[in-house]
């Protein structure tokens, strides 16, 4: 692996019916960054696979509300790229959904090939999050910041993880929680995550059409049972909990 572009092998999400704007913009920023990519197509939320890997069941029982289908089809097609990435034989991979736009396309190839050293020391290295809280601590390796959060924040557009870390995660058969929640679950499967600051990426998905789960999630909060809501509560001071002890024993590990 080389510092100056990404040796990783690079696998695009995109959706069975996603928009030719996402595909073509994927196309463009990737080859003028010099980025050889896979492109995977995941599921619709009609498809069979969808109610066979859903637990609606652990779902009730874990989470403060229920995942639509469109979020369940996302979690799989990640799952699928996780798979691609073992497959391939590679230590490690990037992952992008459809959805990203690169903040310095110049830049971009030296940035992610930095940030992919540091894959010695982390299992997940993010290059993206929506609304980051205060970090816990930041390393600077490689010339690259990495912050370490009390929890991992929300979004997965794109990162790069470890064969390792990819088959820890593939664990999961029954999907009960959205791809991006289950990464708060880090302390369960005992992964080190830290985000690439400042983010590199940024989400783009306004101008591609928009984002392909907003209006099914709408839906389902105008629905929310004020039992499950308040039930809801207790999971997030569990979580919670848990992530402020697994992040401080990262931070006291890696100092």
């Amino acid at each position: 692996m080389t510092s100056s572009s990404p040796a990783l092998p690079c696998f695009v999400l995109t959706a069975p019916k996603g928009g030719q704007a996402r595909r073509l913009s994927v196309e463009f920023q990737l080859k003028k960054a010099g980025i050889p990519y896979t492109l995977i197509t995941g599921y619709a939320p009609e498809d069979e696979i969808i109610a066979e890997r859903y637990s609606p069941w652990r779902n009730l029982f874990y989470m403060k509300r229920s995942l639509t289908p469109g979020e369940v089809a996302v979690y799989l097609g990640h799952q699928k790229m996780w798979q691609a990435i073992i497959d391939s034989g590679a230590p490690a991979g990037l992952v992008f959904e459809d959805d990203f736009i690169f903040k310095d396309p110049d830049t971009i190839a030296h940035v992610i090939g930095q940030a992919s050293l540091g894959l010695d020391r982390w299992d997940l290295v993010k290059l993206y999050d929506i609304r980051p809280r205060r970090a816990l601590a930041i390393y600077r390796d490689h010339g690259i910041d990495f912050a370490l959060y009390r929890r991992p924040n929300s979004s997965l557009i794109a990162y790069m993880l470890t064969a390792t870390c990819c088959k820890k995660l593939l664990e999961r058969r029954f999907i009960f929680r959205p791809v991006d929640e289950e990464l708060r679950y880090w302390f369960e499967t005992r992964l080190k995550i830290v985000t690439v600051v400042p983010n590199p990426v940024d989400d783009a998905s306004e101008s591609l059409e928009g984002s392909l789960l907003e209006t099914d999630r709408l839906r389902l909060r105008s629905r929310r049972n004020i039992f499950r809501s308040i039930y809801g509560n207790f999971i997030t001071a569990y979580i919670n909990t848990c992530c402020e002890i697994w992040s401080r024993w990262i931070a006291w590990t890696h100092k």
